[in-house]
């Protein structure tokens, strides 16, 4: 297997593309978006795909734009057959619909208008681009006992977080290849609904009193000062509102198979350390307290000793970083995507020195194909 990180500046695109039958390999694929240029990321999407070739699974982390605008042309331009999403209220909902609204007004009304539905539908959404639309599978967190499936049907299933989902992705044609029938996905729902105490008290302070999502949508739209106030309060979140994050662990108890390193251009430690064959996705999940980082560890403690690479949280936000990522004893790597010359100057400086003194890679991939980073999987 060929694990990619691939360059799309400041946004998420990573892929998995298993050795398949003849030539057409099985792709998995961890979050698709950017907000570098629009350009940069249709361009990779050819770069990396034939026309209408196979995507079996997409995993979306979460529900920002960064992270998720590049999903319309990926439908259209491959047979996309699974997608993975956290679950959210239709309270969280609304406040990100509330976010992207103000945050918004300078981009392109396509893409504008693919994201507000997503967030309001993804389903229907999905099914406005593409005749064959994927199952989508919603991943719930261990609080969300009640799950709402009403809307429930042949294209939506609701499965638990830390559930093995390969089989959801590997059908029967897929096992024979070697390795595969090994392989695991675990996907992990993360609720934080401390972010929404955060933004409701900030959104007081801004506005001197308290009003629901649906007055703040009804008065953004009249007066730009409400709109520079509410931005300004999602501001205020300790790293960035989000209150559901999906991270993924990619991997196979079989310690025969390792992974390493390959660049394409110069790489001082290029095929140097073999290390174990799991990768952890971690999208924008906020590692920096004690209490996330300890329900990330306890997420995923019988995992350890496979996390090989990681792929650091935030595009290297030190306000989403806990230097206890860097201690995790068979990780050497550590991926940043981050843009080149972005507004927030991620990666921040702290998170990889940290990575440096703890003896261990940081590697940073930005918009540059000269940036982009490979790990090579096999026994």
């Amino acid at each position: 297997m060929i694990r990619s990180f691939l360059p799309v500046g400041q946004g998420a695109f990573y892929l998995e593309s298993f050795k398949g039958f003849k030539e057409q390999p099985i792709n998995i694929v961890y979050d698709c978006g950017s907000l570098s240029k629009e350009q940069i990321l249709k361009a990779e999407i050819h770069n990396t795909f034939q026309k209408k070739e196979n995507i079996n699974a997409v995993f979306i982390s979460h529900l920002h734009r960064d992270h998720i605008n590049g999903l319309p042309y990926l439908l259209q331009y491959c047979n996309v057959k699974n997608i993975f999403l956290p679950l959210i209220t239709e309270e969280n909902r609304k406040w990100l619909l509330l976010k992207d609204l103000v945050e918004s007004s300078s981009l392109s009304p396509v893409d504008t208008d693919f994201v507000r539905k997503f967030l309001q539908d993804p389903y229907l959404a999905i099914s406005e681009i593409t005749q064959t639309p994927p199952v989508i599978h919603y991943i719930y967190h261990p609080s969300q006992t009640q799950i709402d499936d009403s809307s429930f049907n042949n294209n939506i299933r609701y499965l638990r977080s830390s559930e093995n989902v390969a089989d959801y992705i590997f059908s029967s044609e897929y096992c024979d290849i070697k390795g595969v029938q090994k392989w695991e996905y675990i996907p992990y729902n993360f609720n934080n609904e401390e972010n929404l105490k955060h933004l409701i008290d900030a959104l007081n302070a801004q506005l001197g009193k308290t009003y629901s999502c649906g007055e703040l949508s009804d008065m953004i739209k009249r007066d730009k000062t409400i709109c520079t106030r509410v931005k300004e309060a999602y501001k205020k979140v300790p790293g960035e509102f989000n209150t559901n994050s999906m991270t993924l662990l990619s991997m196979t108890k079989d310690k025969r198979i390792r992974q390493y390193p390959f660049w394409r251009y110069h790489c001082p430690f290029c095929n140097c350390y073999t290390v174990p064959n799991g990768c952890i996705y971690t999208g924008d999940y906020n590692a920096k307290h004690t209490s996330s980082w300890e329900q990330f560890m306890d997420a995923y403690k019988e995992y350890k000793e496979y996390m090989g690479c990681i792929q650091v949280p935030h595009h290297g936000s030190c306000y989403s970083y806990n230097h206890d990522l860097s201690e995790l004893d068979q990780c050497l790597y550590y991926v940043i995507s981050a843009g080149k010359e972005n507004q927030s100057r991620h990666p921040h400086g702290v998170v990889v020195k940290d990575i440096l003194m703890a003896h261990k890679y940081p590697i940073i991939v930005t918009e540059q194909r000269s940036s982009m980073f490979y790990f090579i999987v096999q026994d």
